[in-house]
Parts: C-alpha cells; sequence; structure tokens
C-alpha cells in the first residue's frame, strides 16, 4: 500500500499538512490578539464607581453628535473674546455630549479645541486645562 508513494511525494505532504497546521494557529492567535487589543470597537465609560460603567458602542450617530459639538464649539471660539466666559462656555458646551467624553473621541475634539484657541489668538489652553472642561 505505501509502495506507491515516494519519498518526495511524502516529504511535500508533511510540508504542506505542517504549514496549514502553522497557518491555522497563527490566525487563531492573530485574531485573538486584535479582538483583546481592539476591543472590537467597543469603549468602556468609567464614572469611578465600578458598578455604574456602560459599554457604549462607537456608531454613525455619535460620529454626527461629535461633528454638531466641533461646529458648537468653532463657533463658541470665534465669537466670545472673554476669557472667563470663553471657558465657561466651552465646558457647558461639552457637557451637553457625555457620550463623547470617551478616548476615541476626546482626544479629537481636544485638538481641534487647542487648535480652534490657537487661530483665534484669545488665549491658548493646555492639555491639561482643556481636559479639565470636560
Amino acid at each position: 500500500m505505501l509502495n506507491g508513494i515516494t519519498w518526495t511525494q511524502y516529504f511535500i505532504a508533511v510540508a504542506l499538512l505542517g504549514l496549514l497546521y502553522y497557518l491555522y494557529l497563527f490566525l487563531h492567535f492573530a485574531r485573538r490578539a486584535q479582538k483583546k487589543e481592539y476591543g472590537e470597537l467597543y469603549e468602556t465609560i468609567d464614572s469611578g464607581d465600578p458598578a455604574t460603567e456602560m459599554e457604549i458602542s462607537i456608531t454613525d450617530e455619535l460620529f454626527e453628535k461629535a461633528d454638531e459639538l466641533i461646529e458648537k464649539l468653532t463657533i463658541s471660539i470665534r465669537g466670545e473674546d472673554n476669557k472667563a466666559q470663553l471657558r465657561a462656555l466651552l465646558s457647558a458646551s461639552l457637557m451637553e455630549y457625555p457620550e463623547l467624553n470617551i478616548p476615541a473621541f476626546r482626544a479629537g475634539i481636544n485638538n481641534r479645541i487647542q487648535t480652534e484657541l490657537e487661530k483665534s489668538g484669545v488665549m491658548t489652553m493646555s492639555e491639561v486645562e482643556i481636559d479639565g472642561l470636560w
């Protein structure tokens, strides 16, 4: 029965089976690592109390709200010259959108605030000060 198979055919078959096995292992563990790293596009809002953690999915609706907030912040920054009133206005605008207080959106919004403040020349704020507005 095994007399019809040459050594070359045997080694090719073993090499292909080994290749398929290691390819399966790579894909299995790479997918697991990717799920762990990216969390399947879910972010966690931590309100300080572990019992009140909420999972929130990043959806198109959140991107639309982020665009609304950025528009509102841009108008506020360009229209206000008083620094104290501007801080209060920015803080109030940010409080209207608590669902955007996740790392995925917060960093971009903070960068946009900083950029608009530099453009307007009214005042400059550090990243820590902008984080304090949230």
